[in-house]
């Protein structure tokens, strides 16, 4: 029924926007605002529709549970492999030795890790495929809630709220006492100014925390972005310029703090001393290490998981495994040589390294020749990479803002934010490649939870 409602309220915001309930001019003017406020990647708009991600309450409930569940999964293998000397080495290793030295750095941190994180996913028609967990330094939430705003005003979303219960799905207000938790846990007392630290060379990252920090000072939170050159650490004390940090959120991934190190001195002083509470801490990396979604699916091992929990890997995680040349089972339970059942089903197979960001060197076995292919999964093989089964990516037509084509068939994932565990608000990207990722070309849209009234 879920899906049948979904189907026809897109329908049905069509036929408004068909209508013309909107002028141009005003689509214009709306649209010329995002521009103001930076919602773009350099030179193109992050909002390409003219329809927000609409999902009911059926199935955002569904998918809110089925994520929890694959959280706390992910959450006891990677305990079971730290606590592993073997597993440790085996999957852990490669990475630990090129990152170890920041992972280990705030080992004593009350701070809980992981305490931002997203899963990515890919939403087929029947089943939500969770592909891989950003644990360390998620973004986007920004720009989800201006966009999320700029829905709201439209004339056609008015008129569909006269026929749907619409609930907007924001993702700053959990993102705001996900950081005053860390906060507590910190020791910390009464409201901190929060610090939000990037790379201000990156501008899709940085206008996003813009927005962050805007309105963060809009909840009474004194809140500014920094680039990391501006920190110094004196007498105790972490600065940013001239201003004394106290809670940070770090919006720069763990590899890239390490490439930055000589810059990035002070930070980890302040973090070596416990003089700043960040968010998330160094170590949560360790979570969102694609090993951890390879040994998930993996019979070989038990972490304990509960029954909930295994049938919700079993029905969301697609068959992964560590690239190594030994003997596996293959996604119906046989037991294979893994580099041969590689070889053999190239277009069932997305090689992904274990611990890179942004879709950086995946390579997807269906765009590769067998030639290709058998190169790819050679050199692999002498890295830290996973294998995982390709899932039915979802495609989905949107309204274009342009016009140009009416409607546009893209990629759709439905990516669930996770705030302390808890499954808070979706972040939805768009994109004409199958690699959904806004530094690739892709898009984002708002999401909403919906049902009809009456």
């Amino acid at each position: 029924m879920s899906f049948e409602v979904l189907d026809r309220a897109r329908e049905r915001w069509g036929e408004l926007l068909a209508g013309e309930v909107d002028s141009a001019e005003r689509r214009a003017e709306l649209g010329d605002r995002l521009f103001e406020e930076g919602i773009v990647a350099g030179d193109r708009p992050l909002l390409t529709v003219l329809r927000p991600h609409l999902i009911t309450e059926e199935l955002l409930a569904r998918q809110t549970r089925a994520a929890e569940l694959v959280f706390s999964a992910a959450v006891k293998v990677r305990d079971g492999v730290l606590s592993d000397e073997r597993l440790h080495r085996l999957h852990f290793g490669p990475f630990m030795e090129w990152v170890g030295e920041l992972v280990e750095l705030d080992a004593a941190s009350p701070v809980a890790d992981g305490a931002l994180a997203r899963l990515d996913a890919s939403l087929a028609r029947t089943r939500l495929h969770f592909l891989e967990l950003n644990a360390d330094a998620p973004g986007g939430a920004g720009h989800h809630d201006s966009i999320l705003e700029y829905f709201a005003e439209l004339e056609t979303f008015r008129a569909f709220e006269r026929e749907y219960r619409v609930r907007p799905l924001p993702l700053i207000p959990p993102l705001l006492e996900a950081q005053l938790t860390a906060w507590r846990q910190f020791g910390g007392r009464g409201r901190p100014s929060i610090t939000l630290m990037t790379r201000t060379g990156d501008p899709v990252r940085t206008s996003s925390l813009e927005i962050n920090a805007e309105r963060f000072r809009r909840h009474g939170i004194d809140a500014s972005v920094c680039d990391y050159r501006e920190l110094s650490f004196e007498n105790g004390r972490l600065k940013a310029g001239e201003r004394e940090v106290e809670l940070l959120l770090r919006a720069m991934p763990t590899v890239e703090c390490l490439d930055l190190r000589d810059d990035m001195k002070p930070l980890f002083s302040a973090v070596r001393t416990g003089s700043v509470c960040m968010v998330n801490p160094f170590r949560s990396e360790l979570l969102g290490h694609k090993g951890i979604f390879a040994l998930m699916t993996d019979p070989a091992h038990d972490f304990g998981f509960t029954a909930a929990e295994r049938r919700a890997v079993r029905e969301h995680v697609p068959w992964g495994r560590r690239l190594t040349d030994e003997a596996t089972s293959d996604p119906a339970g046989r037991k294979v040589g893994l580099v041969d059942h590689v070889l053999a089903e190239r277009e069932h197979l997305v090689l992904k390294p274990a611990h890179q960001f942004g879709g950086s060197g995946v390579m997807l076995g269906w765009r590769q020749d067998q030639a290709e292919w058998e190169r790819s999964v050679r050199e692999a093989l002498g890295s830290d990479y996973i294998v995982q089964r390709r899932v039915p990516l979802h495609g989905a037509d949107y309204p274009t803002i342009t016009g140009t084509p009416a409607e546009q068939s893209y990629f759709e994932d439905t990516d669930p934010f996770m705030f302390g565990g808890r499954s808070g608000g979706l972040l939805t990207r768009l994109s004409l490649d199958e690699i959904t990722n806004v530094h690739t070309g892709g898009s984002v849209a708002a999401s909403f939870a919906i049902e009809p009234l009456g």
